[in-house]
Parts: structure tokens; sequence; C-alpha cells
């Protein structure tokens, strides 16, 4: 026994993944606490704004996480390989890509902004500083990228704590000194421009980025097949669990959107917390497929570690909702609270199928994207049709997360059960 208990604490998949863990639970313990200011002075149809641009900031994250899921996969494969000079090479690439979503993403918000405020009933100056937030948050994912493939769990923590650091102390004073939710939305500008900043720094001491090195040409035949599976991966998936705020703030009054807007609030409490998986999960399964061994077991670890997660806080959204509801946002959102147990086992489904897919991008497996696009586009469909109140979204969400997991979980046991039986027969 002390053996066995010798060889975990000496691990280093044990402390990275406690690195990485601390980090997490710390920039989401500092995002709640933002959350739980802001929604306290704003009120509720205040904070149904911020959450809704909260909510469309963490949908094109989808394009972020994108970002940095290449950008990882593809260190964490050039580390396996030992080949610096193309892991130089992709840091100044993937700037480069960064630096030009970002543009983008400015010059085409800055058009639409006029049909964006009518659609969210949101005014333009406030949706105007949501749009600067998700442009910063682009050029961080190139080098955050690189810090989780070089697997430099200490300094990826840092970066993300320093941002929610940041972005509470600067977004909670503007809200409260009166400037509602453009000030709140501010300090994500803050966070994101001061962890860029520190990012560069810790990357710098790992990989040397600078023009006077040798580069090497990528294969960009590759990177493109692989990145376009990523973009709809993630994609899909950060549609599946943040499109139901945006749809509530469009079909719902403004009173049961700030009142969704915190029911998101709570379940995305099991999502945040296991994030810290797929930070872990992806290099390592990409480096042990690289070195041509399975990743199956690192998977079922971090299943073990979800499933068990995630049943707590749900128990708990069952048991005290009411409780839950106060301590978060406080009672003027208590409505809501019948619902929270049962937004919780959505999250919860979400987290699952999040895991999974990072897991099967690691090692090279693309066959669940149709149908998890298709699940997608289906829950669109659906609570535009059906949005009598916030229980009915919620119904639908919890079939479209589980549908989405099944898509997941299924097309590559499926192909592995036919190609058995046509061996056998």
């Amino acid at each position: 026994m002390r053996t066995r208990l010798s060889r975990f604490l000496q691990s280093t998949s044990v402390w990275q993944s406690l690195i990485v863990f601390v980090g997490v639970m710390l920039a989401n313990a500092l995002g709640y606490i933002y959350h739980m200011l802001c929604s306290r002075r704003l009120g509720i149809e205040e904070y149904g704004v911020l959450a809704t641009l909260v909510a469309g900031y963490s949908m094109f994250g989808a394009v972020v996480a994108v970002l940095t899921t290449i950008t990882a996969k593809f260190t964490a494969e050039f580390v396996a390989l030992d080949d610096q000079p193309r892991m130089r090479m992709l840091a100044r690439t993937m700037m480069r890509v960064c630096c030009l979503k970002a543009l983008a993403v400015s010059v085409v918000a800055f058009f639409a902004l006029p049909v964006l405020s009518v659609y969210l009933h949101i005014d333009t100056p406030t949706l105007a500083v949501g749009i600067a937030a998700i442009a910063t948050s682009f050029l961080l994912p190139a080098w955050r990228g690189m810090l989780q493939g070089l697997q430099a769990y200490r300094e990826l923590a840092i970066s993300t704590t320093l941002e929610a650091i940041l972005r509470v102390l600067s977004g909670v004073a503007f809200a409260w000194w009166g400037y509602g939710a453009f000030g709140a939305m501010t300090g994500f500008v803050v966070g994101n421009v001061f962890s860029l900043a520190y990012t560069w720094y810790a990357l710098r001491r790992h990989v040397a980025i600078g023009n006077n090195q040798m580069l090497l040409a990528l294969d960009l035949r590759r990177l493109v097949q692989t990145s376009a599976h990523i973009v709809l991966s993630t994609t899909a998936l950060t549609s599946i669990g943040f499109v139901d705020v945006l749809l509530a703030r469009h079909f719902l009054s403004a009173q049961d959107a700030g009142l969704y807007g915190v029911l998101s609030l709570t379940g995305k409490i099991i999502i945040f917390s296991v994030s810290f998986l797929p930070t872990i999960l992806l290099p390592k399964a990409v480096a042990l497929v690289a070195r041509g061994e399975s990743a199956q077991q690192i998977l079922w670890r971090a299943i073990t570690v979800t499933i068990g997660f995630s049943g707590i806080v749900v128990a708990l959204y069952f048991a005290i909702p009411t409780l839950i509801v106060k301590v978060m946002a406080g009672s003027a959102f208590l409505a809501v609270a019948p619902s929270v147990g049962w937004y919780g086992v959505a999250t919860a489904l979400l987290a699952a199928t999040t895991l999974v897919a990072t897991y099967k991008i690691g090692i090279h497996q693309f066959g669940f994207i149709p149908g998890l696009l298709l699940v997608a586009a289906l829950e669109i469909m659906f609570i535009s049709y059906f949005h009598r109140d916030i229980a009915m979204i919620v119904q639908l969400v919890i079939w479209a997360n589980l549908a989405a997991l099944l898509a997941t979980v299924l097309p590559e046991r499926v192909a592995k059960r036919a190609a058995v039986s046509q061996g056998i027969g």
C-alpha cells in the first residue's frame, strides 16, 4: 500500500493534473465571484444582457478553443518527435492566424452591430465592448495552445488565473461604479490583454519564436484537414453548450431571460469544474498515439472523475436548489430554482460529451462529427419552435445533450462491431 501511494504521489501525471485542476478551479471560482457580484449590482434585466454577452463570448470561444486545440495537438506531436524547428514555425504561423481572426471578427461585427442590437435587444455601445472582448480573446489561443502541448501546465494555469483575476477586479469595479453591463464586459478585455502579455513571456522560456531561427515547412495539407475537423466538432459542442442562452434572450421576456442566464450559470459549474481533464487528456493522448501506444487508460480515468464529480453536483442541485441560486445570484432569482437540478443533468451530459470528443480528436478519430453537427442544428430548431417557458427549454436541452453524447460515443463502436462481424463472416 505504501509503495502504491508513493508511486501515485511521485507520478508526473498526478502533479500535472493537480496544477491544472487548481488553476482551473481558481479561475472558475473567480468567474463565479464575478457573476455573483455583477448579478447583485445589475438586477435581473441588466444581468440578462450580461449573461447574453457572456454566452456570445463563449460561443465565439469555439473558434478560440479550435485554435488552442490545433496548436496543442501539433505541439504535442512535435514534442514527442523532438522537432524544435517546426514548433517555432507553428508558434509564428498560429499567431498570424489568430491576428487575422481577430481582425476579421472586428470588421464583420462593425457592420453587423445594428442588426445584432435589434435581435438581442442590447444597446450598441454595450454590444461593441462585447465584440472587443471576443476580438482580444482570439489573440490568446496560439500561445496558450503551445503551453498546453508542451505540458507547461504551471504557466498555463497562471495565464488563465491572471485573466480571471483581472476580469473580476476591473469588470466588477466598472459595474459597481454604475457602468452596467458595458463596464462588466470591459473586464473581459482587460483580462485578455494582460493575460496575453504574460503568456508571451512564459512561452519564450520554452520556445525561441524569433525570426533568427531556421524554419521548416509545416505539413499544410494535414494541418488544414485536422483543423477543419476540429473546427466542426468544437463549433458543434459550443453551440450545444451555449446557444440556448442566446435563444432564450430572443424568445423569452427580459425577466425570464435574466432568470435563464442565472440557470445557465449554475449548470456550467459542472462543465467548468471538470474542464481541466480535456486540457490534460489531449496532449497526453496525442503523445501516446505518436509513439504507437494506446491512450484508453487515460480516457477511462478521466471519465471516472467526470462521472463522480458530476453525480455529486447534480445530487446537490436537486437537494438544495434554492440555496444554490441564492448563493450564486441572490434572492431575486429564486424563481428559477425548480429547474436547477434538471439543468445540472443537461450539463453533466455535455461534460461527458466534451471529454470523449477531445479524446477522439487526440487519437485522430472524427467519425462522430456529422452526428454532433446534426444534434446542434436540431437543438436550435426545436428551441426556436418550442419555447413556451424556461422548463420547456431545459427539457429540450437535456434531450439534445443526451443525443450529443450518443452521437459522440457510438460511431466508432458501431464501425468496430461491423468490422468484427465481417471478419467473422
